[in-house]
């Protein structure tokens, strides 16, 4: 199979990036391989795979506390800020929960850099780009407008909802419905009624409509580690009462 130049420049891309990322919640680059027809990255083994998957795996339904989601949304927040402050930054692009993978301890590593850009320009444009997952996308990705960090930002959003009511976004729509509900009719998906008032509404500004008043990857780690210190008695104690339902039903 022949690699076309759109598809090597990809290639090209993403191992540069990855190359130049080292972050405990990056995914390492190990090397190349281009003895093949398809060259092949190979990066560190991550055993549990990616987030979406496994969130809908019964083995892994008692590991899905919600500390645990949310010290996976950490580690999200965590690997955004190292890219996005680097001195020449990285803008993911396909921020997402498929590219989420998660090691045995269930600490994140953010992977798949195809459609990432290093932005040493004020802005990225995506136009001749294809791949990207409309679920996720902030509006002026699927537009095809000008993108920064702050795409990445709304799709955090996103990943938030997905860790806090375990659904896939948009379930149901296509690519085409999930452009016009988002970019054209400027909807966005369902605030959960349980969902703590802290969170709801770091999650709405994630998805403010004007990228500039969406929160910086530093402010929506800040944001994170509040809410996990202030709610620290009531994780434990979620996880204590979910490890005894396990326990019972074992028993």
């Amino acid at each position: 199979m022949k690699v076309d130049d759109m598809d090597a420049k990809a290639f090209e891309r993403e191992v540069s990036i990855l190359k130049y990322a080292r972050h405990p919640n990056i995914v390492q680059f190990m090397g190349v391989v281009v003895g093949h027809s398809i060259p092949t990255i190979v990066t560190e083994f991550v055993p549990i795979g990616d987030l979406h998957s496994a969130m809908q795996k019964p083995e892994y339904a008692k590991k899905f506390t919600l500390k645990q989601r949310l010290l996976i949304a950490l580690d999200v927040a965590k690997g955004l800020n190292y890219l996005h402050g680097l001195d020449t930054p990285i803008v993911h692009l396909d921020l997402k929960s498929p590219n989420l993978l998660l090691d045995k301890k269930f600490s994140v590593k953010i992977c798949d850099f195809g459609l990432s850009r290093f932005r040493c320009k004020a802005h990225i444009s995506l136009q001749s780009a294809t791949g990207f997952t409309a679920a996720w996308c902030a509006p002026e990705v699927l537009e095809h407008r000008h993108s920064d960090e702050k795409a990445d930002i709304f799709s955090f959003g996103v990943v938030l909802w997905e860790l806090w009511t375990k659904k896939s976004p948009w379930d149901g729509y296509s690519p085409f419905q999930v452009i016009k509900t988002v970019a054209m009719d400027n909807k966005r998906l369902d605030i959960p009624e349980d969902m703590w008032t802290e969170l709801a509404s770091l999650m709405e500004l994630c998805w403010d409509k004007n990228p500039e008043r969406r929160p910086s990857s530093t402010d929506v780690l800040n944001s994170l580690v509040k809410v996990i210190k202030t709610k620290k008695q009531l994780l434990e104690e979620e996880e204590v009462d979910s490890s005894s339902r396990c326990g019972a039903m074992v028993g």
